[in-house]
């Protein structure tokens, strides 16, 4: 199957609508729970954890990292640890984790993935 220029623009539209849908039920969660202090989308400063952080009344900053494909697969815990020519995905959401801690440290920090990948508890290949 020959890929075309529009595919990988396609691609993106899928993960960024549903990284949208998330961080608007996100805010609004936080919202009605009256807990809502402030959030920030996309901010350079929290590294691979960028995509929100969401501030509560009662000294938390929620960072999320939101991973969307167009199909869903299994992944495994060797494969969120497994490191390459990039950082593994714990370690961005380490580093993340720090690089908040740093900026805010009158806060509990709190990072979650939210990943459209099913996790698979084998370790070999599948």
């Amino acid at each position: 199957m020959n890929k075309v220029p529009a595919d990988g623009e396609r691609i993106a539209r899928i993960g960024y609508e549903a990284q949208d849908k998330r961080t608007a039920n996100l805010i609004y969660n936080f919202l009605i729970e009256g807990r809502l202090e402030w959030f920030k989308i996309a901010d350079p400063k929290a590294g691979r954890i960028d995509d929100i952080q969401i501030a509560t009344t009662d000294g938390e900053l929620h960072a999320f990292q939101v991973k969307c494909a167009e199909t869903a697969k299994t992944i495994t815990f060797a494969e969120i640890t497994r490191s390459g020519k990039v950082p593994s995905l714990i370690a961005q959401l380490a580093d993340g984790w720090r690089r908040l801690k740093s900026l805010h440290q009158d806060r509990h920090i709190f990072v979650h993935l939210i990943h459209s990948h099913i996790p698979y508890h084998k370790t070999t290949p599948k």
